[in-house]
């Protein structure tokens, strides 16, 4: 996975203006505790909805296949023998991938692959065994950030999407139908949100949306899902749309319950009850993470002692580490994205002072190696990504290493596999052998959906008939021991 690095060249670079700064450092931010409890801006849905209605912008079509993220993601990505198609949103760089049956695929991603592929997991439900899918075909769609600087932390996401895609096609498709999938990057321009989402429905056929990143840009799409009641199964959770919607199944709980669970695990795996806050100063999710944390920090047995700021483009933070040491902090807990996290650990490590880190789960896949995160924790609202060898987690990393060869398991590529795994169970439920495939279908057994925790990948939710989602309330821990991550509580989730 491609490191989130650069921030303070991009901005000082001429060519942003300072709207385009401003979004840019909030998407940052938003990816930095996306996969870690909700994040929030200060652009009102108002504003973005009407962004999105003043745009005139086409969505053009081509037969041409390219990868997810642009250039930025590597070469050319292919799938099976299915045909491709590139979809270009408003200008900006988009793809659309149609998966076949199940080819090996070129993904050129950064890092190191996550293993050597393991036997082949054994078919799950509602394929057929490897035999041809000869059934109407499922179309999905996919209209996420994956270009610019939110758009690298993400993509591990959409390229998870892509392996499940290709794998359940390589085992006969859901009851014999194909799936295809068609992906369209909105930039982190709200505008082309609304008009991929739009094209993707009425020109491509797509019935459902899975697995979506857009933390910048997702509310710009509600008014249309919620419409034409186009359902959107996972994706990045970020925002309190997704759980204020009956047309979005989110994964995860939100900010609040996130947080609550997040304490109560950390509680159970240190000792130390002091913390202190570090966070981005640039958008309004990462005040609210700190509020959060002061909110139930003494329900769970914690102290907040120290609450500092920072810049995302700040390149040390040794009077943050100072302060938090002077103040008896023993655990920090910051909210940035994976590079600053690095840069506080260094700062506070130069000075000698060694907390317990409590990460976001936007972490670089090298953070286990790094000395001073020896013992740190982090809790997401997926399944582990790494540290226990349940069939649920070999079967993510068998299909990343078979169909994405080169993109290492990481927390919002778990994510990702796990909203992939929710609609898979809906539609085996929704497509029997022969019927076509339908969004009406879908809707009816997404609103079965009871206390279900879809076989682990998740915690327990519930998706009532036209209204809001139950959402789950627990969360899994990674816990950094011995330079490996470790899941010690291996698949079992702390709940609240």
């Amino acid at each position: 996975m491609a490191k989130v690095t650069g921030v303070a060249r991009a901005f000082r670079h001429p060519r942003y203006a300072s709207s385009r700064r401003r979004a840019v450092v909030i998407g940052a931010c938003a990816v930095a505790v996306l996969v870690a409890g909700g994040c929030g801006s200060r652009q009102s849905r108002s504003d973005i909805e009407a962004a999105a209605s003043s745009s005139g912008t086409p969505v053009a079509a081509n037969d041409s296949s390219g990868p997810v993220g642009g250039a930025a993601a590597g070469p050319e990505t292919t799938f099976g023998t299915a045909p491709t198609e590139t979809v270009a949103s408003g200008g900006g760089s988009a793809t659309t991938v149609a998966m076949g049956s199940g080819g090996a695929a070129s993904s050129g991603s950064a890092g190191a692959t996550s293993g050597a592929a393991a036997p082949a997991p054994s078919s799950s439900s509602g394929t057929s065994g490897g035999a041809a899918a000869a059934g109407a075909p499922i179309v999905i769609g996919n209209v996420s950030t994956t270009s610019g600087i939110a758009g690298t932390a993400q993509v591990p996401g959409v390229r998870a999407l892509q392996a499940w895609v290709a794998m359940v096609n390589s085992r006969g498709g859901i009851n014999g139908h194909p799936v295809k999938l068609v992906i369209a990057d909105d930039a982190g321009d709200p505008a082309r949100q609304a008009a991929a989402v739009k094209d993707l429905v009425e020109n491509k056929g797509v019935i459902a949306f899975v697995d979506d990143w857009a933390s910048q840009t997702s509310q710009a799409s509600r008014p249309y899902l919620e419409q034409r009641r186009i359902p959107v199964v996972g994706g990045d959770a970020s925002t309190n749309t997704w759980f204020s919607s009956p047309m979005l199944f989110p994964y995860q709980p939100p900010s609040d319950i996130y947080m609550q669970a997040r304490l109560k695990a950390l509680a159970s795996f240190t000792k130390n009850r002091k913390i202190a806050t570090i966070v981005c100063q640039e958008a309004a999710v990462c005040s609210e993470q700190a509020a959060s944390t002061k909110r139930f920090a003494a329900q769970f047995g914690f102290q907040v002692v120290y609450q500092g700021q920072g810049s995302l483009a700040q390149p040390d933070f040794t009077a943050e580490c100072i302060s938090a040491r002077s103040a008896g902090a023993d655990i920090i807990l910051p909210v940035f994205d994976a590079a600053t996290q690095r840069r506080i650990a260094q700062s506070c490590d130069r000075q000698g002072y060694k907390p317990h880190y409590n990460l976001s789960a936007a972490i670089d896949p090298d953070f286990a190696s790094i000395p001073a995160f020896e013992g740190a924790t982090m809790s997401m609202g997926s399944f582990p990504f790494d540290g226990t060898d349940s069939p649920v987690v070999r079967e993510y990393k068998d299909a990343l290493a078979k169909y994405t060869p080169g993109q290492v398991a990481v927390p919002i590529g778990a994510a990702g596999w796990a909203s992939s795994k929710m609609f898979e169970k809906v539609a085996t439920m929704a497509f029997t052998a022969g019927a076509k495939p339908t969004t009406q279908a879908l809707l009816n057994a997404l609103w079965t959906i009871h206390n279900d925790n879809f076989g682990g990948v998740v915690g327990p939710m519930t998706f009532p008939r036209d209204k809001p989602p139950i959402p789950s309330r627990c969360l899994a821990t990674i816990v950094i021991s011995g330079g490996r991550y470790t899941a010690p509580n291996g698949m079992a989730m702390t709940c609240v």
